[in-house]
């Protein structure tokens, strides 16, 4: 089975790498998410051309599927802890706003 992969998936997060820094302590958890998501997209990309050429036994495809599985986890883990950083984050500047706002 062949799953298609646009050619980047992540084109959004690497146009914005250069202002990752703005994200403030969402930096890292948004980082560590990204870098599991694209391990999985570069083996399921790679997987049946590597498949065509030398065909996997059952124990390289479990170990595979046992690989993204691991790094699926890792992802969502981490997906979760930037969204909680990301709204606290978002809170953070919406007060700072808020008090520019009404002392001006």
């Amino acid at each position: 089975m062949e799953m298609p992969v646009t050619q980047n998936p992540f084109q959004i997060f690497d146009g914005c790498c250069a202002k990752v820094g703005l994200l403030g302590d969402a930096v890292g958890p948004v980082v560590e998410a990204y870098g599991p998501a694209k391990s999985i997209e570069a083996d399921l990309r790679f997987l049946p051309d590597r498949h065509r050429r030398q065909a996997l036994s059952r124990e390289q495809l479990l170990s595979v599927h046992q690989n993204i599985k691991t790094k699926s986890a890792a992802m969502v883990a981490a997906g979760e802890l930037a969204m909680t950083r990301l709204r606290q984050q978002e809170n953070r500047q919406f007060w700072l706003w808020q008090r520019k706002k009404t002392a001006s």
